[in-house]
């Protein structure tokens, strides 16, 4: 009986072993995937602060729109603003995060009179680029802004540069 006693003792203590070592094994393993996640999220911010920058440097206004969907009927019938330079946020008095994640309708409605929603669609959905004149008014002035915009992925990014004065002086 003792030899018996002694040989399960032995085959415990064996396993209790082998399942110590998984487990230190398994928390030096989870600590490099951990260290891993830290640096590619530190990685991710640099990036995303390069981002911003590269965005910030341009003179131009610099805006990402993604579509909002109406599922049933398959068309876009709004974008959100996913991302935005301080060019363009000024261009409309309001700052980044004033206008980060809300309704391209809601921000510029006059894009509805004139043409730019539906000119936005189709560079979304047709894959078309875009390259026009728009004229709006901002505080009882009529104000030009000369815009691009390409496809990205699903949305539409686009520049917008205020050529108003070139506008006037064009006129006179």
């Amino acid at each position: 009986m003792t030899i018996i006693a002694l040989f399960i003792i032995v085959f415990l203590f064996a396993n209790i072993f082998t399942l110590f070592k998984r487990n230190v094994d398994a928390r030096k393993s989870l600590r490099v995937k951990v260290e891993e996640l830290h640096e590619e999220v530190n990685q991710r911010k640099q990036l995303e602060v390069l981002l911003r920058n590269v965005l910030n440097s341009s003179a131009n206004g610099i805006v990402a729109f993604e579509p909002v969907l109406d599922i049933a009927r398959h068309n876009i019938v709004d974008f959100t603003i996913a991302t935005t330079n301080t060019q363009s946020a000024e261009l409309i008095d309001k700052t980044h995060d004033e206008i980060k994640g809300k309704s391209f309708l809601e921000v510029f409605p006059e894009s509805i009179r004139s043409g730019l929603f539906v000119c936005f669609v189709e560079v979304a959905t047709k894959d078309q680029k875009f390259h026009d004149y728009i004229s709006f008014v901002d505080r009882g002035q009529e104000k030009w802004l000369e815009i691009y915009a390409i496809k990205n992925d699903t949305g539409v990014v686009a520049t917008f540069t205020d050529v108003t004065l070139k506008k006037n002086m064009s006129w006179r």
